[in-house]
């Protein structure tokens, strides 16, 4: 043992011996320090081995790791995804995927794509991906596994009621599109709603104003005197995009402000001068964030509408796109403050109607029982108020009132009454949130109830 200790210590003392070159005054010192340190692993590290690119990449990730949480380096493959997302246009499949225990399950199989001419359907699980087990792969590794150049082919195995399809694909060009519109009066059932138009914007990529824009004329053409504007899960995107829309929507004035390194401030306004519609309800969200909440703050700012739904997200931050090497990197480099300078990061936007909708609760590892209290306590709580099992308002404390929902709750459902949340409870919480959140949007509900109700005034 003494030994041992004995060699720690001379260890120790040889690593700080170069202690005196790490605190470099110039980024060219630091430079020679990082490389000077990179031999130094790379001659004594005796772990699995590592290459001298992961640690250049690994010490480049590193200076972004002390900066915001949004500002981030990219890898070459990182960053081609980065604008393939941004793009909304990849060579793949043309299949959605989300996470299904240790494999992928595709939840929407794209119209006329290669997945649905190679005959995959949704519900199917992907258990291999050229010959290779994908039990041990992240969804992020998978989409990367799919995806590929045009003309190339994927072997994709599924899984589907137990009979196990191989399906070779070729891969092609996907565009997805950003905006959606919803018919409101069908499916409500109700001709009083012809005059509203809905349009969901899932995020501001390249080219959605320009599909916005074919958006307005419908509606114009359809004589719709209301929108609703659904952002809720939109977490932004491009600053040029959603001022484009914003121009489309928003009355005469400023948009938004910009102050960068310098505090200058740089406006952008909206040239419009009338009104396009009589009302707008933009639906918000916690994960409503960023371009959303340019635009949001500005229809209400503006008195050209509300918002529904929740307190956004408050990502209120310009970042610029860098190429570097073969890949590149974000930076934060300005904040933006709303149309009448108000701050928007850290802060969101207030909704003008509050309608929350609880969280799903993640895999938790305690039973929770009355005298506890977290965060976890309080999303319980909003899922058993949600449901109507309690009037009371969410709360973290997990009292007597909340035993007495939780019981009530476990009768329904077939589960021992004990008033403890244990696993079994918090599972069925979820399955029964989900299946009430998808029978009926509450906060899409508010907004046609307000439009009802100024529409009759």
């Amino acid at each position: 043992m003494k030994k041992r200790i004995i060699t720690l210590v001379l260890v120790v003392a040889l690593v700080f011996t170069t202690n005196y070159e790490i605190y470099a005054t110039t980024p060219r010192e630091a430079g020679q320090d990082v490389e000077d340190l990179m031999t130094f692993i790379l001659n004594q590290y005796v772990g699995e081995d590592v290459a001298s690119e992961e640690l250049y990449y690994g010490a480049l990730k590193g200076m972004f790791d002390v900066l915001d949480d949004y500002s981030e380096f990219y890898t070459e493959e990182e960053f081609q995804m980065f604008f393939e997302e941004m793009s909304n246009s990849f060579y793949g499949i043309g299949a959605e995927l989300e996470s299904d225990g240790q494999y992928i399950k595709i939840v929407n199989v794209l119209k006329n794509s290669p997945a649905e001419k190679a005959g995959l359907l949704n519900g199917d699980l992907i258990i291999e991906v050229n010959g290779a087990s994908i039990e041990s792969l992240s969804i992020d590794a998978v989409v990367s596994e799919v995806r590929g150049e045009k003309g190339t082919t994927v072997e994709v195995t599924i899984s589907r009621n137990s009979e196990i399809i191989r399906k070779e694909i070729i891969r092609d060009e996907i565009k997805m599109s950003s905006i959606y519109q919803m018919d409101l009066s069908k499916i409500y059932e109700d001709d009083s709603l012809q005059s509203i138009e809905y349009i969901n914007i899932t995020q501001f990529s390249e080219g959605v104003a320009e599909e916005f824009d074919e958006a307005l004329r419908q509606s114009k053409d359809n004589n719709k005197e209301y929108l609703i504007v659904d952002l809720r899960y939109n977490s932004g995107g491009y600053l040029d995009e959603v001022v484009d829309i914003a121009n489309d929507l928003v009355p005469l004035g400023a948009i938004m402000y910009t102050v960068g390194m310098d505090n200058e401030e740089y406006g952008y306004y909206s040239m419009l001068v009338e009104k396009p519609y009589k009302k707008i309800v933009v639906l918000t969200n916690e994960y409503t964030a960023s371009a959303s909440e340019i635009l949001a703050s500005a229809i209400v700012e503006s008195e050209a509408g509300i918002t529904v739904g929740e307190r956004t997200f408050g990502k209120g931050i310009v970042q610029q796109i860098f190429t570097y090497g073969n890949g590149g990197f974000k930076l934060t480099v300005e904040e933006y403050f709303s149309r009448n300078k108000n701050k928007i990061n850290g802060e969101g936007v207030m909704p003008t109607i509050e309608v929350k909708v609880p969280n799903l609760l993640p895999q938790l590892r305690y039973r929770y029982n009355v005298g506890m209290a977290d965060e976890y306590v309080y999303e319980i709580n909003s899922i058993l108020e949600y449901l109507g099992y309690t009037d009371q308002s969410p709360r973290n404390a997990y009292d007597e009132q909340t035993n007495v929902a939780i019981r009530a709750f476990q009768r329904d459902n077939n589960l021992y009454p004990s008033g403890i949340c244990d696993f079994a409870t918090q599972t069925k919480l979820n399955e029964i949130l989900r299946k009430e959140v998808g029978k009926e949007d509450r906060q899409l509900i508010e907004a046609i109830n307000y439009i009802k109700e100024i529409s009759n005034n």
